[in-house]
């Protein structure tokens, strides 16, 4: 599934490509992706409207439109975006399709077909879903009060840093990095990290991130920037995806574990950090 940096690479391709068009025409080919109101009344809502701009909100692609209008993209596992010049070259399972005015589309492709679309207007874009009750990214959190909101929360590290109600954008193979970097045991229930480490793992996630996204996201399986454009960040990853390798500080066999139904890696050496807090 694309997490922040591969959503945030998509965004900056798409600005510099389909930003001050003016949608023209919307093909709907698969219903269920469009979620808060009928295929017919999402495509009169965007008809004729200009993308003024194009953003993030953690995983959510925002198109601010004309109109105080807003259309809402979740790439969800396996969503991407192409552009043509010619309605004749679709592929297969792209779904939605925007014509622009500048003599060009804007293809919606989804093997998986898990992506959603709403639309909102903005009096209700942050206070409705999909939007109304996600966190912030890292480099908008208040540490203490962060401190203070997980000091009743026993789930383990490696839950806490999926859940997008507190910290916004971090998916799987980001939360195994984060957790490496900063030496923490991603079975440690989140009330037992101690402040100091609570700092160092925001810190690491900015960190993690920022080069991700500065690298064009992580191409492992589903993930492709716009007009398939492939991340290097893959390249660079210490856990993910390595069970049974060894560490490359230690030497130790990366281990391979589940939590929260999600495959989860980590150094049994480098990450022993658990604060007492046995699976």
């Amino acid at each position: 599934m694309p997490e922040l940096p591969e959503v945030k690479t998509v965004v900056k391709a798409l600005k510099s490509n389909i930003k001050n068009a003016k949608i023209t025409d919307v093909f709907v080919f698969l219903d269920k992706l469009i979620k808060n109101v009928s295929p017919q009344e999402f495509k009169e809502y965007l008809l004729n409207e200009t993308i003024l701009d194009i953003y993030n909100v953690g995983k959510n692609i925002i198109f601010k439109l004309s109109k105080d209008k807003n259309l809402i993209s979740h790439l969800r596992m396996t969503g991407k975006y192409f552009t043509d010049t010619s309605l004749h070259h679709k592929r297969k399972h792209d779904y939605v399709i925007f014509e622009l005015n500048n003599q060009m589309y804007l293809f919606y492709n989804d093997s998986r077909q898990f992506g959603t679309f709403h639309i909102k207007d903005e009096s209700e874009l942050f206070t409705t879903k999909p939007l109304d009750k996600l966190g912030k990214e890292v480099d908008q959190i208040d540490p203490d009060k962060l401190y203070q909101l997980i000091k009743n929360k026993t789930i383990p590290i490696k839950s806490f840093l999926l859940d997008q109600s507190y910290i916004l954008g971090i998916g799987n193979i980001y939360a195994n990095e984060i957790l490496y970097l900063s030496g923490v045991n991603p079975w440690t229930k989140v009330n037992k990290i101690p402040y100091a480490k609570l700092i160092q793992i925001l810190n690491n996630t900015k960190i993690i991130l920022d080069k991700a996204t500065e690298l064009g996201g992580s191409t492992i399986v589903d993930f492709s920037g716009l007009n398939g454009a492939e991340g290097q960040f893959q390249n660079h990853l210490q856990v993910h995806m390595r069970a049974n390798l060894p560490c490359n500080k230690c030497k130790t066999l990366i281990k391979q574990e589940t939590i929260a139904q999600r495959m989860t890696y980590y150094c049994p050496l480098c990450q022993k950090e658990n604060y007492e807090q046995e699976k």
